[in-house]
């Protein structure tokens, strides 16, 4: 009898009994009934969940029954088929405890040779850069860190091709970048770019790394720091220069020098033997006249090289120095010349700060740029001047020699400071003059600048700076 027909025949009994308390008695049956009722109805939903949970587990193990049929050495499937539930499931578990246990023995070798290797690259004196062939940034070491200042955080996943060179260094490292995809290794010298934006010598060893596969998935990039190197072969690359430079002037110095002192004695010695045989004591005198000039002549040259000596051997001094006096100086040094006296000279001073130089630097300028302003001055024009001026400011003395003379040919200007040139043979002097201008201020770290225009005159500004 099912639960439905016990309802129907508790029904009938109520209707038949009379009393109330028969009644009662069985309508307490009756409830009693509907909750045995609903237990059963509950106890339903539960076998029925349990046999959909034990469904979808025995699922579970005919699906993975079938990787265990491969797995099991003896091939004793019958063996995990006949096993009930609970212990095909424990035997599940204790392999998959096993096959995890292992896969953590794996996983631990591995961390640690992934942290040997790092402690090796980290250890390296030379930076190592790792990038996708894209130029993406995967990977650097502390060294390479410390040549370009940047952090790890700061560079992953950025590109160093834009990071690390100047558009004009890109085109080129483009270009070496399309090799190594064709699994050509590359080497190099370039300026890297530094956090700071400073420029620094590096030197590239940049080679290609492979995947599992055999195919070129980025680039390893060994960079070593030369920037000392390179300071090293520059300092030498201006030694040589300056050695080259010293070599050739010499070679002209030998031969000039032979020529300019011999040419005053030459000259002497045969006016000595015209004044031999005359006997107009006149026509001595103009002899002795021109003595007297070859002389000087000699004596001027002697003082250029006495000049050119000294500063190429004496190192710089400062001291306070009367701008005043050492126009004046210059001014009475060639008053003795014949142009001298047509020729204004006129002095301009305007000190902000006192003057503390190098004096006697500043007399060997001064004296041959004053010096040729007089000698080759045109006198015959109206008003012939000098202007002599001197300034300072905060950071620099300015020297201004300008003359309204002959003035000088575009192609006279650009090769005066050269030793021994002279504008033509007529022209006195030693041809060194300028050169030991020019050489000297560029000893006190100073420029000159020249302005000439022929029949107009001649301009000179010297800036030189102050400590």
């Amino acid at each position: 009898m099912d639960l439905q027909a016990i309802k129907e025949k508790l029904h009938q009994l109520t209707t038949i009994m009379s009393g109330s308390q028969q009644q009662s008695i069985v309508m307490e049956l009756q409830h009693t009934v509907e909750g045995f009722g609903q237990k059963i109805e509950q106890t339903k939903s539960h076998l029925a969940a349990m046999q959909s949970t034990q469904d979808e587990v025995q699922g579970l193990i005919n699906e993975l029954s079938n990787t265990f049929v491969t797995l099991n050495t003896q091939g004793n499937f019958d063996f995990f088929r006949s096993k009930t539930l609970i212990e095909q499931l424990r035997f599940i578990t204790d392999y998959l405890q096993a096959l995890m246990g292992t896969q953590l023995v794996y996983e631990e070798a591995l961390t640690q040779t992934e942290l040997k290797y790092k402690s090796l690259v980290e250890s390296l004196s030379e930076g190592i850069l790792m990038t996708d062939l894209a130029g993406k940034i995967d990977f650097s070491n502390g060294a390479f860190r410390d040549i370009s200042g940047y952090t790890m955080a700061e560079i992953v996943n950025k590109n160093a091709i834009e990071l690390f060179f100047t558009p004009v260094e890109q085109r080129k490292i483009k270009q070496d970048l399309q090799k190594i995809e064709h699994n050509q290794a590359e080497q190099f010298e370039i300026e890297l770019l530094t956090k700071n934006q400073k420029k620094r010598w590096v030197l590239i060893n940049a080679s290609p790394y492979k995947n599992s596969l055999s195919q070129i998935v980025g680039i390893i990039i060994a960079v070593a720091n030369i920037e000392k190197i390179k300071k090293v072969e520059q300092r030498l690359m201006q030694k040589n220069e300056e050695l080259n430079k010293t070599n050739s002037e010499l070679d002209s110095f030998v031969y000039s020098a032979s020529h300019d002192l011999r040419s005053p004695l030459t000259s002497i010695l045969g006016l000595l033997n015209v004044i031999d045989v005359q006997n107009n004591i006149e026509d001595a005198k103009i002899y002795l006249d021109l003595i007297r000039a070859s002389i000087q002549r000699q004596d001027d040259f002697i003082q250029d090289i006495t000049n050119y000596s000294r500063n190429s051997r004496l190192e710089s001094t400062e001291e306070p120095i009367d701008a005043s006096a050492l126009i004046k100086e210059v001014v009475e040094t060639f008053s003795h010349l014949p142009n001298t006296k047509f020729i204004a000279l006129n002095t301009q001073f305007d000190l902000q700060k006192p003057l503390k130089s190098d004096r006697r630097r500043l007399l060997i300028v001064l004296n041959n740029l004053v010096s040729n302003a007089i000698k080759y001055h045109n006198i015959k024009q109206e008003k012939p001047t000098i202007d002599i001026s001197i300034s300072t400011t905060e950071t620099h003395l300015n020297l201004s020699i300008c003359d309204n003379g002959s003035g000088m040919a575009p192609e006279i200007s650009a090769r005066m400071f050269e030793m021994f040139f002279r504008a033509s043979s007529d022209k006195s002097g030693s041809g060194l003059g300028l050169y030991i201008v020019k050489e000297t201020i560029e000893k006190m770290k100073g420029t000159i600048k020249v302005q000439s225009k022929v029949r107009e005159g001649t301009r000179f500004d010297i800036s030189i700076p102050l400590k």
